[in-house]
């Protein structure tokens, strides 16, 4: 048999040159907590301001793919010079962080450089109660496909003086992106 020394505190890698000295900590704790604290806060920023902006479904996906593919471009070696994290991690912290925060960034420059307001008017033809929301169907058919925008939710700040027609205040934010300021029946 061969005698193997165990005793030895250094091994040496035959396909590299870095040694392991010592076993490797995990320091992904805190990382991970902060990881989790962005991704509510993200998302707690998109819940409520989702019904300010003018993007449908597909949109909110599309804008949200692109700042997924985005992230990925951020090698993971530049993290592992400080963590150690797998690509497994790499993966999960660019899906629930980066790139929800990206979004967020996004549509936060987008709000707060916006142009200037100006409003639409609307006949109103009659009204749909849904799910405790009244969805407004317009002389024309404006905004056939996209019924938020038409639509009073219950928690949304909006003024009342009649209901013959319907006027929406919009800003064109910074990215192009309108906003929908201002709801009002009169």
């Amino acid at each position: 048999m061969a005698n193997i020394n165990h005793n030895k505190k250094s091994y040496k890698n035959p396909y590299g040159k870095a040694s392991i000295d010592e076993p490797v900590v995990d320091n992904m704790g805190k990382f991970t907590i902060t990881a989790i604290i962005v991704f509510f806060i993200s998302c707690i920023y998109l819940l409520l301001h989702i019904h300010q902006v003018e993007l449908s479904t597909l949109g909110f996906f599309k804008i949200l793919a692109f700042f997924l593919g985005l992230s990925f471009l951020i090698p993971i070696k530049w993290y592992r010079k400080l963590l150690t994290m797998s690509m497994y991690e790499y993966i999960i912290f660019n899906l629930i962080s980066i790139a929800p925060l990206l979004f967020t960034i996004f549509l936060l420059i987008n709000n707060v450089f916006a142009g200037k307001p100006y409003i639409e008017t609307y006949k109103i033809e009659h009204a749909v109660l849904n799910n405790e929301n009244l969805c407004y169907v317009l002389e024309g058919n404006p905004y056939e496909d996209a019924a938020y925008i038409r639509t009073l939710y219950r928690e949304e700040n909006h003024e009342y003086d009649g209901s013959d027609s319907l006027s929406i205040t919009f800003a064109d934010g910074f990215f192009g992106i309108r906003q929908i300021k201002k709801k009002r029946l009169h």
